[in-house]
């Protein structure tokens, strides 16, 4: 109400501020996405939904009203979250996205850092991340952000009734399918179905990829874009030598074998490898990804031949000695290994060799130590922190040390001792899922849903994991029927 007579809607509320009319005018044309209390607010002054509907309004005048809404209502960032919500169902903007002027996306990126600190610190939900939950539930989502964007991509296709999937015919805007990112994209989510979390299944089921939609896809797809002639080349390098244990230049047959396979690992790494290509891997070599350096496979391998024909050299008695010598700080898998060449831990160590320089032990390695003793592995995530040191990133480090053959063996050997496990060969999500199942399981009370779950799938996963994962399931209790 103005001075006692009703605001004049048709008019753009004339005799109010120029700010407070445009602001009124962008309440009514988003007033079908308001709150229930916030279209009673209106009413009271005379604004119902009758009325906000007669409000005529350009895209130059639309635009500045949302301008002025956002000056006037509050953050800018959060009016312009939900001015682009209310027009498409969402908030998977990229960072550099600007909307009505304001920069949209780099707004929602600090959001996201603030929730997830706070969730950090406290344990619990951001309070201004309600609002921004309101308008989309998956604007900060537990999983990398990248993923929703394409899911939204591919949603926004769905609901136009032009997505398909892999395999069909008439890709989406005409290109071919290995070329065609979003394509690309769909194909590996098919690929990876298994392993994705619940809620990202559930999304996908709402476009229409259920779990028998992606082992569908993925079973008839069988293209040379998926890594077939790759994977014919490492089957048949296996056949011939009995590994996989490859430099990263290996050339085979003319393909580039090595390079292949290092980019296999880096992909089983962060987990973004499709379970069928680590089933049909682990099948040609159980040790294609191994969790020590791959030089020291490679050095096996090359004293198992030389053993096997009986033409050992000094240089490899002189490494199988040394194994021996470091028995203790191998790993089980490793002097497993070392037993078929005669070798045992029963050795008399050499004396050290002293020498004038010392190393100091990393600064991780007595925070390792001590969580290791507290809770019997090293599977802990990227933000744990340990008596104020930030363990979960170390970690994360000296995994990726290890892999590159760069981490000190001294480190190498305390952190293997610590933890067999401690650098897998498998994806490190799998791990801790491992680890926080048989924490609840020995906890003696009812395992939650998600646990139960994740415990079921590995039983009807069971074909295609790796040996030692079964095994460590086995210990868990976790098998399939016999």
């Amino acid at each position: 109400m103005q001075d006692g007579h009703a605001l004049d809607v048709l008019r753009g509320f004339p005799g109010l501020e120029a700010e407070s009319a445009l602001w009124l005018s962008h309440q009514c044309a988003v007033y079908g996405s308001l709150q229930h209390d916030q279209q009673c607010l209106l009413a009271s002054i005379g604004i119902t939904a009758e009325e906000a509907g007669k409000v005529p309004m350009t895209a130059e005048e639309a635009k500045a009203a949302s301008q002025a809404a956002a000056r006037l209502g509050g953050s800018a960032g959060l009016a312009s979250a939900r001015s682009f919500a209310a027009a498409h169902q969402h908030l998977a903007v990229p960072s550099d996205y600007v909307h009505d002027d304001y920069p949209l996306g780099r707004w929602l990126v600090a959001q996201r850092s603030k929730e997830r600190r706070h969730l950090r610190a406290t344990g619990t939900a951001w309070p201004p991340g309600r609002r921004l939950t309101e308008l989309d539930p998956w604007w900060n989502p537990p999983w990398h952000f990248p993923w929703q964007r394409h899911y939204q991509q591919a949603r926004t296709l769905w609901q136009e009734g032009s997505l398909l999937l892999p395999g069909q015919h008439g890709p989406p805007g005409g290109r071919d399918e290995d070329e065609d990112p979003l394509m690309v994209w769909l194909r590996r989510q098919c690929a990876r179905h298994d392993v994705l979390q619940l809620e990202q299944q559930n999304l996908l089921a709402d476009i229409g990829i259920t779990a028998v939609t992606a082992r569908t896809v993925t079973a008839s797809l069988t293209r040379p874009a998926l890594g077939e002639i790759e994977l014919a080349q490492a089957r048949s390098y296996a056949a011939e030598h009995g590994n996989l244990a490859v430099t990263d230049r290996t050339r085979y047959n003319g393909h580039p074998l090595g390079s292949w396979l290092l980019h296999q690992r880096q992909r089983a790494a962060d987990g973004r490898i499709e379970p069928a290509r680590i089933t049909a891997l682990n099948a040609l070599a159980p040790h294609w990804n191994p969790p020590w350096p791959l030089t020291w496979q490679r050095a096996y391998h090359q004293a198992r031949a030389a053993t096997d024909s009986g033409t050992l050299t000094r240089t490899d008695r002189r490494w199988i000695r040394t194994q021996t010598q470091l028995w203790d700080s191998l790993h089980p898998s490793q002097q497993q290994l070392l037993a078929h060449l005669g070798a045992t831990g029963t050795a008399v160590p050499a004396p050290a060799r002293t020498t004038a320089r010392r190393y100091p032990p990393g600064e991780g390695l007595p925070h390792a130590r001590a969580y290791a003793t507290l809770h019997g592995h090293l599977a802990v995530s990227t933000h744990t922190h340990h008596d104020g040191f930030p363990l979960g990133r170390w970690l994360v480090q000296q995994r990726r040390k290890a892999r590159s053959g760069q981490l000190s063996a001294p480190t190498l050997q305390e952190l293997t001792v610590l933890d067999p496990w401690w650098n897998p060969p498998w994806p490190f999500t799998w791990h801790r899922n491992y680890h926080l199942h048989c924490t609840l399981a020995a906890a003696g009370g009812p395992v939650p849903e998600d646990s139960r779950r994740w415990a079921d799938r590995q039983i009807t996963q069971w074909d295609r994991l790796h040996p030692h994962q079964q095994a460590l399931l086995t210990t868990a209790r976790i098998t399939t029927a016999p």
